[in-house]
C-alpha cells in the first residue's frame, strides 16, 4: 500500500509540473523532429498541409513525446493533449480525443499507432478558435 501511495505521489508531482507548449515551442519541436526523422521535403510539405502520407509515422510520435503527451504503453494522454490543443487555439472535445485513443487506433508499432492517433485528432480539429 505504501508503494502505491508513493507511486501516486510521484505521478501527481510529475503531472503538476507539466505545461502545454506554446506555438513557438510546437514549431521548434516540429522542426527538430523533421530533422531527426529525416523526412523528405515532400513529406514535410504534406504534413504542413495536413495531409498524412505513410512515411512520417515516427515523426508524429517524436512530436508527441517531446512534451510527454505520448508514451508507447498507453498512447497519448487525453488530458494533456486537450490542454495543449486548446492552449494553442483549437476547438475540440475530450470526447473526440478519447475516440482517437481507442482500441481501433492501437498498433504494435508505436510509430504507426501515433500516426493513427494524430490523423484521427486532426479529423476532429475543424478550425482554430476565432480571436
Amino acid at each position: 500500500m505504501k508503494i502505491l501511495i508513493s507511486l501516486f505521489a510521484i505521478f501527481v508531482l510529475v503531472t503538476a509540473d507539466w505545461k502545454p507548449r506554446n506555438r513557438e515551442q510546437l514549431i521548434k519541436d516540429r522542426d527538430e523532429c523533421f530533422k531527426s526523422e529525416n523526412l523528405s521535403e515532400h513529406c514535410i510539405d504534406e504534413i504542413k498541409r495536413r495531409t498524412f502520407p505513410h512515411e512520417p509515422k515516427c515523426y508524429f510520435r517524436c512530436v508527441l513525446m517531446k512534451n510527454s503527451v505520448w508514451d508507447d504503453t498507453s498512447g497519448y494522454n487525453v488530458e494533456k493533449a486537450y490542454k495543449e490543443l486548446t492552449h494553442n487555439g483549437f476547438e475540440l472535445s475530450k470526447q473526440d480525443l478519447n475516440k482517437c485513443n481507442s482500441e481501433e487506433m492501437k498498433n504494435n508499432d508505436s510509430c504507426v499507432w501515433a500516426g493513427n492517433v494524430v490523423k484521427c485528432t486532426w479529423d476532429y480539429l475543424p478550425k482554430k478558435k476565432q480571436d
